[in-house]
């Protein structure tokens, strides 16, 4: 978040080189990371061994892994985060 407040800023000094590398070096973690994110939903959902579980759970919860995702700023975070079973929550146990 200090980054896109340091670019915002940058943008308003006229700083416009500092501004545009801090929007890059925030949102190309961002965008990789759902790109992962989505390539790794691909290939559990293709997986017969796990393939109806991680479909259905995907259908509920899958809003909820991408903004883990981005507020995280990983994509394995948001999963391990998702397999903890954190606090006893029924969405983070599959």
């Amino acid at each position: 978040m200090s980054d896109l407040i340091f670019a915002a800023r940058a943008f308003e000094q006229g700083f416009l080189i500092q501004a545009w590398s801090g929007l890059i070096f925030v949102a190309l973690p961002w965008m990789s990371n759902i790109v992962l994110l989505i390539k790794s939903q691909r290939k559990w959902t293709r997986d017969s061994a796990i393939k109806y579980q991680m479909s259905r759970w995907l259908l509920k919860y899958n809003k909820k892994l991408f903004l883990l995702t981005l507020i995280c700023g990983s994509a394995f975070a948001a999963v391990d985060l998702c397999n903890s079973r954190a606090f006893g929550m029924f969405f983070y146990s599959l």
